[in-house]
């Protein structure tokens, strides 16, 4: 991965253009960094789906439960990547409960750029079941891939001032989708992005380093 050094001017560069905020925003950021270390959870998102959104609650931005390892990348961000087995077990018990054709699928692409707490699948919502299976962390800044198994589905969850990304791809590797929060750029709390659907797809988690111009995302692995 190629190493880069501006992450951290780009912060100070953002942070700078809000000289009436400049104090508040630094005595946020420690205390979120520090909250981002704890797992602690926070506030109200909006989901842009594209250019179109909607708003709702993040909810806890509670750390990863399944077996895990951990990677060290050359640019200096950290990645937690759930154990391959412990998702399949996840999927397994989940295709217990449900019909063959309907764990199959999931929700499809009817739960693309739906909001994974109101729309309702099946049982319920689909973040009655989503599960942290990846993250990746640069400085203050965090993004978490979590994956519904009944839905099929993932969506991004993310902190601190920065764009969110969940994108999809097809297994060649070519973007079927993506959806975005930019307005995450401007909070100091947990935001979500607005649902993609993963079944026979590669999705992954982004959150944007750069503080102005075009997003430079760094992401997760995708699942």
């Amino acid at each position: 991965m190629t190493t880069r050094p501006g992450i951290r001017a780009s912060i100070r560069t953002a942070v700078a253009a809000r000289p009436g905020r400049r104090t508040a925003i630094g005595v946020v950021v420690v205390a979120l960094y520090l909250a981002l270390l704890v797992g602690l959870p926070a506030g109200s998102a909006s989901a842009l789906a594209g250019t179109a959104g909607s708003t709702a609650t993040a909810g806890a931005a509670d750390g990863m439960t399944l077996p895990h390892r951990t990677v060290w990348h050359a640019d200096g961000s950290v990645e937690k990547i759930a154990d391959p087995a412990a998702v399949a077990a996840l999927d397994a018990a989940t295709a217990k409960q449900a019909s063959k054709a309907q764990f199959l699928i999931g929700c499809g692409r009817a739960c693309d750029a739906k909001d994974p707490t109101s729309y309702i699948f099946d049982i319920g919502p689909c973040s009655s079941d989503g599960t942290e299976i990846y993250s990746r962390t640069a400085d203050f800044m965090s993004v978490k891939l979590k994956y519904s198994p009944r839905c099929r589905t993932t969506w991004t969850i993310g902190c601190c001032y920065t764009a969110l990304a969940n994108r999809s791809f097809y297994s060649n590797g070519t973007l079927r989708a993506p959806v975005y929060n930019w307005d995450a750029r401007y909070q100091g709390d947990w935001r979500r992005t607005t649902m993609l659907d993963d079944a026979n797809l590669y999705n992954d988690a982004c959150f944007d380093v750069q503080a102005g111009g075009s997003p430079e995302w760094w992401c997760t692995s995708r699942y």
